[in-house]
């Protein structure tokens, strides 16, 4: 039980660590505009809203990319359930993108594409993690 625990809390470590370094490479490819003062919403907002569409596709992936690590682990080392480990794993991710998806504005196609990855992202990995035990 406690490894069990242990490896779904590394697999949210790793999915959390994962997401903040793509989403540094994706402001890096993606610039945001000189002088952004991130304490006011509204200019939080404009800029989210003026994001092009490459920027959103990069973060879906990132999150998708990053939930899939994170159910591997939890799928590769979990003493017993690691299917629904991973998931443990996936759903916490999903809350933690509600939060995120709440906090800021996104466009609406690329909310329900990021929410739509999540589980069988998370699924998938845990799935590959399991089948990496026999190896």
């Amino acid at each position: 039980m406690k490894k069990n625990i242990l490896f779904i809390v590394l697999g949210i470590f790793v999915a959390v660590l994962l997401v903040s370094a793509l989403e540094f490479v994706a402001g890096q490819i993606f610039p945001h505009p000189e002088g952004m003062d991130y304490n006011n919403p509204e200019e939080v907002k404009k800029m989210m809203m003026s994001m092009p569409a490459g920027a959103f596709i990069f973060m879906a992936l990132s999150w998708g990319i990053a939930t899939f690590a994170g159910g591997f682990i939890a799928g590769l080392r979990s003493e017993s359930f690691p299917l629904r480990n991973a998931l443990i794993v996936g759903g916490i991710i999903l809350i933690l993108t509600l939060i995120n998806l709440i906090s800021l504005p996104h466009p609406l196609w690329f909310s329900v594409l990021s929410l739509s990855v999540l589980l069988p992202a998370a699924y998938l990995g845990g799935k590959i993690g399991m089948n990496f035990r026999k190896v």
